[in-house]
């Protein structure tokens, strides 16, 4: 049986994410006739702050709001680590994932020939802002003949003209 990776977003804690990319997964297996696994590539996380800036933004909070703000904000941050918990169990039950993980193109090139082919999308797999980084997302670590693009959409009114 063919083996189909699954390039899209499948990390974040809400419900569009998940689900399109469960239905990525279903429909490729599906329709496709294949044994379909989601490509575990992690974004770098562009905004990554220390704890330390953490406090200190915490401490600023009060000084400038009060105590009533400093503890609704811990407790919405409680409130997302819940959520957190909930969309990784969702993940965890649920999505078929590739053995490795993969943080650059150059490591998804040299297990590409794991593969049949691969499908991008849905949804934003296109954005600018978002797919970072972009190459991965228009799948330039494979073959053009194994790349498979399903909904993608760019999520922007510009297009960059070096792509």
């Amino acid at each position: 049986m063919k083996k189909i990776g699954l390039v899209t977003f499948h990390e974040s804690a809400n419900y569009g994410t998940c689900l399109q990319a469960l239905a990525v997964q279903t429909m490729t297996e599906q329709f496709g006739n294949a044994d379909a696994e989601i490509v575990r590539f992690e974004r770098p996380n562009v905004v990554r702050r220390s704890k330390w800036a953490k406090v200190l933004s915490l401490l600023s909070l009060f000084n400038k709001e009060g105590f009533s703000q400093l503890l609704t904000v811990i407790f919405l941050r409680w409130k997302i680590r819940l959520r957190k918990g909930a969309f990784a169990r969702f993940r965890e039950k649920f999505f078929k994932y590739s053995g490795a993980k993969y943080t650059t193109i150059e490591q998804l090139a040299a297990d590409e020939h794991l593969y049949s082919a691969f499908v991008v999308g849905s949804d934003m797999v296109w954005a600018v802002d978002r797919a970072v980084p972009l190459e991965v997302f228009f799948l330039r670590f494979t073959a053009p003949e194994k790349r498979i693009a399903y909904a993608p959409s760019i999520g922007s009114s510009t297009i960059r003209e070096d792509l």
